[in-house]
């Protein structure tokens, strides 16, 4: 763009030698008793030979009641699969410093991921959202130089937000299937359907160890000793 003057205007634009990028989760659930789900995710990238030695969390909880709470927060190194950080049990909003030190060599991007357990107390809608705050002035140190890393230099250094996760108990859900639907069979038929079922886990697996199976049905005629005699064989 030019001025007033008719001389043009330079632009730098440099990146930081800190970059910080936030990868999720969207908004969503978490099942209760659910154990180490991922509430916040983010990479870090740096130019340099870096460690960090302060990582600023914070947790803020709703709908908490006593004996409430997302246990177990912690961070994860998300490529080694290994915990990085000492654990801290959320029971209101909580300001957490993870102290374990960090290392991330020139040029790499380390991707981290914040974990909690969703005690079996919560209710149906108890939430958490986990944001990473800002870097301070002695937070990261810069081992090419021995020197700590201007936060100016830190992009962004500012608040990451995360989204919230919702508390949800989870369900099965049990439906008459479309078929089949009803019918005649004559007797001495072999390897026929008489009811369809439907079956779906909400918020959680959900594994089945018994299903029990009822009939009924009509006619003057009609008896339980009759429909043991007809039915051979019932199976799913």
């Amino acid at each position: 763009k030019l001025d007033t003057t008719g001389e043009g205007k330079t632009l730098t634009v440099q990146g930081g030698q800190i970059t910080i990028a936030f990868n999720g989760p969207v908004v969503g659930d978490v099942a209760r008793r659910g154990l180490d789900l991922t509430v916040f995710d983010f990479t870090i990238t740096s130019q340099n030979n870096v460690e960090i030695k302060n990582l600023r969390l914070n947790a803020t909880s709703t709908g908490l009641d006593s004996g409430d709470g997302f246990n177990d927060l912690k961070v994860w190194d998300v490529a080694g699969n290994s915990v990085i950080s000492s654990a801290t049990d959320i029971t209101t909003s909580t300001a957490i410093t993870v102290t374990d030190v960090i290392n991330i060599n020139a040029g790499q991007s380390k991707r981290m991921k914040v974990t909690v357990d969703v005690d079996p107390d919560n209710e149906d809608g108890d939430d958490i959202t986990v944001s990473l705050s800002p870097f301070q002035s002695n937070d990261i140190r810069n081992l090419d130089n021995n020197t700590y890393v201007a936060t100016s230099t830190i992009v962004p250094n500012a608040r990451v937000a995360g989204n919230v996760q919702d508390t949800r108990v989870p369900s099965l859900d049990v439906q008459i299937a479309a078929t089949p639907g009803s019918q005649s069979i004559v007797k001495g038929a072999t390897n026929q359907s008489f009811v369809g079922l439907s079956f779906r886990s909400v918020y959680d697996s959900i594994k089945i160890t018994s299903l029990k199976i009822s009939a009924s049905t009509t006619g003057a005629t009609s008896t339980i000793s009759t429909i043991k005699s007809d039915l051979r064989n019932v199976a799913l």
